[in-house]
This record gives structure tokens, C-alpha cells and sequence, in this order.
């Protein structure tokens, strides 16, 4: 049975954070973070949160400098760190938490569990890798402040749906950047593969297959670092697999929080 979506605000660092959430806190099973990627907010979890079981709490929330968060996306590496563990603190307490990341945010929640993996009960990274290049067309376009809706539709497969479009392109056009740096959440240069292999948390990564983003090849590297790790491949997805496929998504992710395990399916 799924849970109602209710949206709520809690203070992180002295600042609002927006938040989504759906099922019930308990005090048996972990709290489970949803983060987005660039250009994103919590919006982007919405449909995957309507397919979840309620027996535990799914919190998506709204990232520095996106969807309605106050705070700076461009930062140090350092900041976002702190604001992170603020964050796990602020809705989870003392208890270690599961913690999504999708794309560039799957970075955020790898450095988390390398540098504080008591936070961490388990993790998952959905089209993401352990280095990622911001793309040079759309690094251009960030640096002018315009991303084109066409290049961003060319990172959904098949004929686009309407809907998942505009939301996509319209959560892109609230992201605030820095007009004389695009280093997002401290992600610029960051190379978490080495480092990768001192995750001792159980960890589910969820590839693309018709990723045109973050290559599928990455997302297999990163499987291979991860000590314990579950590989699945969703073949006829792209780098929005949450918002394409949000049922089979949800179905892993509430699959592997009941049971982690490092089992592949691929």
C-alpha cells in the first residue's frame, strides 16, 4: 500500500528545505533520502513516491539552488558536505538513513558514504557514475544562462511525453547558478572511483541502458568499485529512468531497502 505525498519544509543550516515525503517513520527500518540531479527538484521522485510501500519514510527534497531551496547551488565541495550531514540530521536524527542519488547528485550521496558512512544504512545510485563531466554543449549553455529545450529533450527516449518534458525543462529553468561558476554541489573535477572502494554500505545501482548523459559503461564501472554492490540495467531507459520508467524503479528501490544484498542482475 502507498501513502499519500505530503509536501512540508524543515530548517537546514538555518535555511529552508522543501521537501516531499510519503509512508510511515518507523523506528525498525531507515528513512530513505530521494535526491535529484542537476537542473531537478523533488518534483522529479513524485511518480516513482506514488508506486512505494508505506512501510517506511521516503523523503525527496529540493537541493541547493533547485526547485524551491533558497541556497546557492554553486559551492565547495566542503559546504555541501556539511549542509548534507545537516540535512541527515535535521530528518533522520541520529539513525544512519538509505540515501538515493540520481546523475550528479549520485555523487553527493557517494561522498557522504565515503566520509560518513555511520550516516549511511544503504545507498543507491540511479543513472550516475563515479566521476561525471558536465556535458560541453550544456556546460555552454549554463554558462550563458539558457538551456535549450530540444537538448534536453534529446536525453529522454523515444517520442517525448509532454508532460515528463515540461517538467524537466521547467525545473531546469529555476535552477539558479553562479554566473562565474557552474561547480554544482562541489562536483566539478570530483573523482569518487578510488575512493569507491572504502563503501562498506550496501549499494543498489540502477544503469540506463539509452543513457546519453552518463554513459551505461559508467554506471557497470561503478558496480565493479562498489564492494557490495547490485547491478541492475533498465535496457530501454535514458537518463531520466525515474520519470520513464517509474514503476520499475520504484520496484527495485523498495525491493533492495527491504533486503540490500549485492546480488546482480546483470
Amino acid at each position: 500500500m502507498t501513502a499519500p505525498i505530503v509536501t512540508g519544509s524543515i530548517s537546514v543550516a538555518g535555511s529552508p528545505t522543501p521537501f516531499l515525503a510519503c509512508g510511515d517513520h518507523s523506528n525498525e527500518v531507515p528513512d530513505t533520502l530521494l535526491f535529484h540531479g542537476l537542473g531537478g527538484s523533488a518534483r522529479h521522485w513524485r511518480q516513482v513516491m506514488e508506486r512505494l510501500p508505506d512501510d517506511r519514510r521516503w523523503i525527496a527534497v529540493d537541493l541547493p539552488g533547485h526547485g524551491d531551496n533558497p541556497l546557492p547551488a554553486v559551492c565547495s565541495g566542503q559546504r555541501m558536505r556539511a549542509w548534507t550531514e545537516a540535512l541527515v540530521s535535521a530528518l533522520c536524527g541520529d539513525r544512519p538513513c538509505g540515501i538515493v542519488g540520481h546523475s550528479l547528485s549520485g555523487l553527493v550521496v557517494l561522498r557522504l558514504a565515503i566520509t560518513c558512512p555511520d550516516r549511511v544504512a544503504w545507498l543507491a545510485t540511479v543513472a550516475s557514475a563515479g566521476r561525471i563531466d558536465v556535458h560541453p554543449e550544456l556546460r555552454e549553455q549554463l554558462e550563458s544562462g539558457v538551456v535549450r529545450r530540444d537538448f534536453l529533450t534529446r536525453c529522454l527516449t523515444g517520442p517525448p511525453d509532454p508532460a515528463t518534458e515540461s517538467l524537466v525543462a521547467d525545473d531546469f529553468g529555476r535552477m539558479r547558478l553562479d554566473a562565474a561558476s557552474i561547480d554544482v554541489w562541489g562536483t566539478a573535477g570530483l573523482d569518487l572511483r578510488a575512493a569507491a572502494a572504502s563503501v562498506a554500505a550496501p549499494c543498489l545501482v540502477i544503469g540506463a541502458g539509452r543513457d546519453v548523459v552518463v554513459s551505461p559503461r559508467k554506471s557497470r564501472e561503478l558496480s565493479r568499485l562498489l564492494p557490495a554492490a547490485r547491478l541492475v540495467m533498465l535496457d530501454e531507459c535514458g537518463h531520466y529512468a525515474h520519470l520513464e520508467d517509474p514503476e520499475r524503479v520504484a520496484r527495485e528501490l523498495s525491493r533492495f531497502a527491504a533486503s540490500p544484498s549485492a546480488d546482480s542482475d546483470h
